[in-house]
């Protein structure tokens, strides 16, 4: 592990060297790279705004170097952080403490877990910070232990949130925790059990529907195949009697499609498409099924066809481009 030469790059590192240890803001890993850069910036963003000013400001920071050390997800480290801050801010207050030196795991943070306040906490709250805490400061301790010699250890020590003697085991909140969340599966599990037969009936009927159509679909492309210049080729199928409808569907391939379509295209592309070059040739070809529509075989059944079950939600933009791009712009 080397350490001080320039600076890091990050954009809080001026607000950060007001607060933060000097050696702790430049460590670096094996290649050089400070620890810093190597942050998301929504989990520094989230430091400086709520734990920048808190006594476990170093703590807290030096744990945050080391899961981008260990390339934590992002959101796990996002957890971590709205997990344990909040609650360390519970037990300083409670307990009038103004430092992290003052900071006793045997006495104040036993005494949260025994719930002697915060009442409106849950048990699994209670169990989830604890599981939380002991995770970073093992793994901080673990990182030290593993990347730094003795005389460094012996400087990042004053650094580490000491390790409690007690687990989970110790509580009743951990048992209590795990029987409501296992009631909850239950509970969830049992409120869909009636529903199981239509599920199962549902799913039958929609994997069949596919079937069929991936079945016509593929027929389509073998006449195709041998009469190049059928396309678009339009192409029918019928479901089942008890179904009673009729699906109409259209064959296109990448240059039968801009052909067609040559208006909303440039004439380069379009004269690319004719000539099958580039990305229009055939290594580069696929064709694609267009859905046109569905109707009743019975002339005098007046109900509309339902088509196929996924139509809607392509209509609405919950598959393909469409939600693509909506996720783009947002």
């Amino acid at each position: 592990m080397s350490f001080i030469s320039v600076k890091p790059k990050s954009e809080y590192y001026s607000a950060l060297k007001e607060k933060i240890d000097h050696i702790i803001l430049h460590l670096k890993d094996a290649r050089g790279v400070f620890l810093l850069d190597k942050v998301d910036e929504r989990n520094q963003k989230y430091f400086m705004n709520q734990i920048i000013e808190m006594p476990w400001c170093n703590h807290m920071l030096f744990a945050l170097l080391i899961q981008a050390d260990r390339n934590l997800d992002p959101k796990t480290t996002d957890n971590q952080l709205k997990n344990i801050h909040p609650r360390m801010k519970d037990i300083f207050h409670f307990h009038s403490l103004q430092e992290m030196k003052e900071f006793n795991t045997e006495v104040h943070l036993y005494s949260y877990l025994k719930g002697e306040f915060c009442p409106e906490h849950s048990n699994n709250m209670r169990s989830e910070f604890l599981r939380r805490y002991k995770s970073d400061a093992y793994h901080t301790k673990k990182w030290i232990m593993q990347k730094l010699n003795q005389e460094q250890q012996a400087y990042f020590e004053q650094f580490l949130f000491p390790i409690p003697s007690f687990d989970s085991r110790d509580f009743s909140f951990s048992k209590l925790a795990l029987e409501k969340r296992q009631n909850n599966r239950k509970d969830e599990t049992d409120a869909i059990v009636p529903y199981l037969p239509e599920i199962r009936a549902t799913s039958r009927f929609r994997w069949n529907q596919m079937k069929r159509l991936r079945d016509a679909f593929y027929k389509a492309i073998d006449e195709a195949q041998k009469r190049p210049d059928c396309l678009p080729l339009e192409f029918h199928y019928d479901e089942p009697e008890r179904i009673g409808e009729r699906l109409y569907f259209r064959l296109w391939d990448k240059p039968s499609f801009v052909s067609h379509y040559q208006y909303q295209f440039t004439e380069t592309v379009v004269q690319v498409a004719n000539d099958r070059k580039g990305a229009y040739s055939d290594d580069n070809n696929h064709f694609y099924v267009e859905y046109v529509k569905a109707e009743r075989i019975d002339d005098d059944d007046d109900d509309e066809a339902d088509g196929l079950w996924f139509a809607e939600i392509i209509q609405e933009g919950i598959l393909g481009h469409g939600v693509k791009t909506q996720r783009k712009k947002k």
